[in-house]
Protein backbone atom coordinates (compact mmCIF):
# COMPACT_ATOMS: atom_id res chain seq x y z
CA UNK A 1 0.00 0.00 0.00
CA UNK A 2 1.09 3.73 -0.81
CA UNK A 3 0.31 6.57 1.89
CA UNK A 4 -0.74 9.64 1.43
CA UNK A 5 2.53 11.90 2.46
CA UNK A 6 2.10 13.77 5.72
CA UNK A 7 -0.71 10.99 6.93
CA UNK A 8 0.30 8.87 9.82
CA UNK A 9 -0.64 5.73 10.59
CA UNK A 10 -0.77 4.82 14.16
CA UNK A 11 -1.70 0.59 15.42
CA UNK A 12 -0.77 -1.55 18.27
CA UNK A 13 2.09 -2.51 16.85
CA UNK A 14 4.57 -1.63 13.73
CA UNK A 15 6.42 -5.04 12.54
CA UNK A 16 9.34 -5.64 10.47
CA UNK A 17 10.09 -9.35 9.96
CA UNK A 18 10.16 -10.93 13.64
CA UNK A 19 11.21 -7.17 14.66
CA UNK A 20 8.07 -5.50 16.79
CA UNK A 21 7.26 -2.11 18.07
CA UNK A 22 4.38 -1.52 20.21
CA UNK A 23 2.32 1.48 20.50
CA UNK A 24 3.95 3.32 17.28
CA UNK A 25 2.94 5.70 14.23
CA UNK A 26 4.33 5.26 10.67
CA UNK A 27 4.20 7.76 7.64
CA UNK A 28 6.05 8.69 4.58
CA UNK A 29 8.43 12.31 5.10
CA UNK A 30 8.73 14.54 2.40
CA UNK A 31 11.67 12.68 0.43
CA UNK A 32 9.08 9.43 0.48
CA UNK A 33 10.97 7.48 3.06
CA UNK A 34 8.89 5.68 5.83
CA UNK A 35 9.38 7.88 9.35
CA UNK A 36 8.45 5.94 12.58
CA UNK A 37 7.55 7.54 16.15
CA UNK A 38 6.29 6.36 19.63
CA UNK A 39 2.35 6.73 19.67
CA UNK A 40 0.99 9.19 22.20
CA UNK A 41 -2.03 10.38 21.29
CA UNK A 42 -4.56 11.23 18.49
CA UNK A 43 -3.55 14.36 16.55
CA UNK A 44 -4.66 15.66 13.25
CA UNK A 45 -4.07 13.87 10.10
CA UNK A 46 -3.70 10.61 12.08
CA UNK A 47 -5.14 7.30 11.28
CA UNK A 48 -5.28 4.43 14.38
CA UNK A 49 -5.51 1.04 12.93
CA UNK A 50 -6.25 -1.73 15.29
CA UNK A 51 -4.01 -4.38 14.81
CA UNK A 52 -0.41 -4.81 14.01
CA UNK A 53 0.75 -2.59 10.43
CA UNK A 54 3.56 -4.79 8.68
CA UNK A 55 6.38 -3.40 7.02
CA UNK A 56 7.92 -5.35 3.99
CA UNK A 57 10.53 -5.11 1.72
CA UNK A 58 10.21 -4.93 -2.02
CA UNK A 59 10.25 -7.24 -3.50
CA UNK A 60 9.41 -9.11 -0.94
CA UNK A 61 12.36 -12.04 -0.56
CA UNK A 62 11.69 -15.86 0.15
CA UNK A 63 13.00 -15.90 3.70
CA UNK A 64 11.02 -13.05 4.95
CA UNK A 65 7.76 -15.23 5.20
CA UNK A 66 9.92 -17.31 7.75
CA UNK A 67 10.80 -13.98 9.43
CA UNK A 68 7.55 -13.20 9.92
CA UNK A 69 6.17 -16.30 11.15
CA UNK A 70 8.61 -16.54 13.73
CA UNK A 71 7.92 -15.23 16.99
CA UNK A 72 8.00 -11.57 17.50
CA UNK A 73 10.74 -10.30 19.43
CA UNK A 74 9.86 -6.58 21.08
CA UNK A 75 12.16 -3.68 20.02
CA UNK A 76 12.67 -0.18 20.90
CA UNK A 77 12.11 2.90 18.11
CA UNK A 78 15.53 3.32 17.51
CA UNK A 79 16.30 0.01 16.74
CA UNK A 80 13.31 -0.60 14.55
CA UNK A 81 14.58 2.46 12.72
CA UNK A 82 17.91 1.56 12.00
CA UNK A 83 16.61 -1.51 10.50
CA UNK A 84 14.55 0.77 7.83
CA UNK A 85 16.98 2.89 7.00
CA UNK A 86 19.07 -0.61 5.62
CA UNK A 87 16.25 -0.39 2.63
CA UNK A 88 14.60 2.26 0.72
CA UNK A 89 11.92 0.63 -0.49
CA UNK A 90 9.19 -0.69 1.57
CA UNK A 91 6.05 -1.55 1.61
CA UNK A 92 3.39 -0.61 4.07
CA UNK A 93 0.22 -3.76 4.95
CA UNK A 94 -2.48 -2.25 6.52
CA UNK A 95 -4.68 -5.75 6.00
CA UNK A 96 -3.76 -7.21 9.60
CA UNK A 97 -5.65 -4.46 10.91
CA UNK A 98 -9.21 -3.33 11.40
Amino acid sequence: MRLEPRVRYAAHYIRLGHYCLPRASVCLDDEGRLELKAFEAEAERTIFVSGTIFLRPDPLSRDWAQQEASPAQEVSLEELGALLQGSSSWQVDLSATY
